[in-house]
């Protein structure tokens, strides 16, 4: 009997520390902007895992405004195929690289390409973290819709999913799995704690990487 008490008085008091670091990040957040907020410009999708949000007009994860519409197209690309238009559409698919990450949307280089051949409607719809095995479900989810005449496909090291476990393999029983735990992930990215902890060690990560690799990226 004496034992369970001092669990259950163990187990009180680490619950009470939580409870106070969860109250004290929350309060850090009243006092400072939310630099470690988790990504809502994109949602789970059972068919390609993940996409732009519909609808969504805010900052990305670079702190860069994006405005996708109804059908999480970006709204420039959006606009510019709004009838009665009838120019030759180019469709762009790809990762972080074609998506523009870390950039403004007039910066990216699909939007160049518009700008320089305004000839044509230039249609991004790549993503961050896309496999090419994403890009072909993309395009499958869109093709019918944006008909395009040509399509541009770039996608780099995001491939190596294919080489690591078979269950995280990218393919529609993965989607599925990582669809349906999103409840889990909204409620643990609904602490404030979690969302500190997860940008403490992101920002950890990214230093120690910026050290080791410094060198290197210099030679480039």
């Amino acid at each position: 009997m004496r034992l369970a008490r001092i669990i259950i008085f163990q187990a009180l008091i680490v619950l009470g520390v939580l409870l106070f670091a969860e109250g004290a990040a929350r309060v850090a957040y009243t006092i400072k902007s939310d630099p470690w907020r988790q990504s809502d410009w994109l949602t789970y999708k059972v068919d390609v895992g993940w996409d732009r949000r519909p609808n969504f007009t805010g900052l990305d994860d670079c702190g860069n405004p994006r405005t996708f519409d109804d059908r999480g197209l970006v709204a420039a690309d959006a606009t510019r195929l709004q009838p009665p238009t009838t120019k030759f559409r180019a469709l762009f698919l790809g990762d972080s690289n074609t998506y523009g990450i870390c950039l403004n949307t007039s910066q990216t280089f699909v939007e160049i390409a518009n700008k320089l051949v305004p000839q044509a409607v230039s249609v991004n719809l790549g993503v961050p973290g896309y496999t090419s095995y994403q890009g072909f479900k993309s395009l499958l989810k869109y093709g019918d819709l944006l008909e395009p005449k040509i399509i541009f496909v770039s996608f780099n090291f995001n491939d190596r999913r294919y080489v690591v476990q078979e269950a995280q393999v990218d393919n529609d029983a993965t989607f599925r799995r990582l669809y349906d735990s999103r409840f889990v992930q909204y409620l643990a990215q609904s602490s404030y704690l979690w969302r500190f902890a997860n940008f403490l060690s992101r920002r950890l990560m990214n230093a120690d990487f910026g050290t080791a690799e410094s060198g290197k990226l210099g030679e480039v």
